[in-house]
């Protein structure tokens, strides 16, 4: 089964969802110009940025990858410096070098001498830009629309349109395995898993986070997955954390925790052009 089949059903079930919860809630609607930002968002920050980063693991090894993805939160707060005119904090700064020196802490037990490859490097590396930058046009939206569940559906639907798109036109020719017209339970439950959870929740909760943190705090907390994934392959699979992995765990953890507890002050929204208005709920097209 190739990746962009389980991704496309990932996007596109999450999105089902979220969409049927917009209308069950009455939530309301963006308009056609933030609903239309927000899908090429899914289309290129969700879709593309997630299907280059199986890619390249493909080629490269998990280690580099990891140390790839710690440098997404400078490179957010970089991106919002220049693209939102945030203020870079400090706290984010010496939080992101933190999580960045943990990370390297993390795989260096299982560092291999020239296992990784400069393509599947750089396919890596060009997901963790589009990501970042998908983070910032987030939060420009979340500031002007506040209706996170809606936003992540039209999210949602432009991954789903995009993967579809590269499984059609591309992994199907491609990838030996092929597609597969109905899949057992297993790889249902697997969709399911990755649609409800990784997929509809975790979007939604970090398109709400962008709303009230800048893109460099919540990309800190991304950066998380990789040290958090020590303690759950140790009860799911029995794998042996070894004090190099706890030491690893307790830097990355400090680092994203130190902008939050350092740094307790009210995070100002970037200044908006003057042709921009912010969407309240009541000024939006409310569904019957």
């Amino acid at each position: 089964m190739p990746p962009s089949e389980i991704l496309m059903f990932r996007f596109a079930i999450g999105a089902v969802l979220l969409w049927l919860l917009v209308v069950l809630l009455r939530r309301t609607v963006p308009p056609w110009t933030l609903g239309r930002e927000a899908f090429w968002i899914g289309f290129l920050g969700s879709g593309m940025a997630t299907i280059f980063v199986y890619w390249g693991l493909v080629l490269t090894t998990a280690v580099n990858a990891a140390v790839i993805t710690s440098w997404m939160p400078l490179v957010s707060s970089l991106l919002a410096w220049r693209l939102l005119r945030e203020t870079v904090s400090r706290w984010v700064l010496i939080g992101s070098a933190f999580a960045f020196l943990g990370i390297l802490v993390l795989v260096s037990d299982d560092a291999e001498v020239g296992g990784g490859s400069i393509w599947g490097d750089l396919l890596c590396a060009s997901s963790l830009v589009i990501a970042c930058y998908a983070q910032i046009r987030l939060r420009r939206i979340g500031i002007r629309f506040e209706n996170a569940l809606a936003i992540t559906a039209w999210q949602m639907t432009g991954g789903a349109v995009c993967m579809a798109l590269i499984m059609i036109c591309f992994e199907s020719w491609f990838d030996e395995r092929g597609w597969m017209a109905v899949p057992g339970l297993d790889a249902w439950l697997l969709i399911g898993y990755l649609a409800v959870f990784v997929g509809a929740a975790a979007f939604t909760l970090n398109n709400f986070a962008l709303r009230h943190l800048t893109a460099g705090q919540v990309s800190l907390y991304i950066v998380l997955m990789a040290p958090m994934s020590v303690p759950i392959s140790a009860l799911v699979v029995g794998e042996i954390v070894t004090w190099i992995d706890i030491v690893a765990i307790a830097m990355v953890s400090s680092g994203v925790a130190l902008p939050a507890i350092a740094g307790r002050q009210p995070i100002p929204a970037p200044t908006l052009p003057g042709t921009e208005r912010v969407v309240r709920q009541d000024d939006s097209t409310r569904l019957p």
